[in-house]
């Protein structure tokens, strides 16, 4: 994704419908849990469980323009989300303040939308959107080798989980008519806050800043169209005198017809014949 997502196709539009499903299912439950929560061996293959579903469903026709569209909305959400958690205290601090964070999150994210749904910007929003996925994760991955759940990810979990949904928000209301805290809740997301190590800080900004610079290497070094679907006429098609049993070859006709629809989304006739294009025909 980083340095090739445009040449991909439709690895990249699996990743984008992956990476969305992964990320509202991890939401969702983190969300709707109780205070004793879910063991982390059971969240992870859940949102495992919604990556490879929303993964494969991306690899086919059907999910092309899904695909494309989540690429660019996660490549933007990824960039701006990077942009508030980069300074102690998110880049609006204040707990009556937290809902500007997200506002912040959601522009990026809408622009990285809105530069899919143009076609003459659409290469530039996937471009830019498989290298700020890309940059993201090969970021917190390195970010975790060196600050482990001190760096990155608690930034990450400081900005998602301080809704009011949330069971450590409701936990805070509890404790709040309380003489004492218990010192395990005050070292938590909620009381201890979060103020990014230098290191952490120096990962994130280097990773914003490539995210622009392998938009372009990429754009350099692949100049074919994001799609890879090869002209009708190059297609394989069985020849007649290898079909002995005429039924067998209807059959096998319409099959072919079936998973190449389902596959590379093959053109109705009339489709052809009056040069309808889709706006997403990259």
């Amino acid at each position: 994704m980083t340095i090739a997502g445009i040449r991909l196709w439709r690895m990249t539009t699996g990743v984008g419908v992956g990476l969305a499903a992964a990320v509202c299912s991890w939401a969702a439950l983190n969300n709707t849990v109780n205070n004793n929560g879910i063991p982390d061996a059971v969240l992870t293959a859940i949102v495992l469980g919604f990556f490879v579903v929303g993964f494969v469903f991306g690899l086919f026709e059907i999910g092309r323009i899904a695909g494309i569209s989540l690429i660019g909305i996660t490549g933007g959400l990824a960039f701006g989300t990077r942009v508030v958690i980069l300074r102690p205290g998110l880049l609006v601090p204040g707990v009556n303040l937290f809902f500007a964070d997200w506002v912040v999150v959601a522009l990026f994210g809408a622009l990285g939308g809105a530069f899919i749904v143009s076609q003459k910007t659409q290469r530039a929003g996937i471009l830019v959107g498989s290298a700020s996925v890309g940059t993201f994760f090969i970021a917190l991955g390195i970010d975790l080798i060196l600050n482990r759940q001190s760096g990155m990810s608690r930034g990450l979990r400081f900005l998602f989980d301080r809704n009011a949904s949330h069971a450590l928000v409701r936990l805070k209301k509890v404790f709040s008519f309380l003489s004492s805290v218990p010192t395990d809740f005050k070292q938590d997301i909620i009381g201890g806050g979060y103020t990014p190590t230098l290191r952490t800080q120096i990962t994130i900004a280097v990773s914003l800043g490539l995210t622009p610079l392998l938009a372009f290497f990429q754009h350099c070094a692949f100049k074919q169209p994001f799609s890879r679907k090869r002209p009708e006429s190059q297609k394989i098609q069985l020849p007649d005198f290898l079909v002995e049993d005429p039924d067998a070859q209807g059959r096998s006709s319409r099959r072919q017809t079936f998973l190449d629809n389902l596959w590379s989304g093959a053109q109705t006739i009339k489709a052809v014949a009056t040069r309808q294009h889709s706006r997403f025909s990259l």
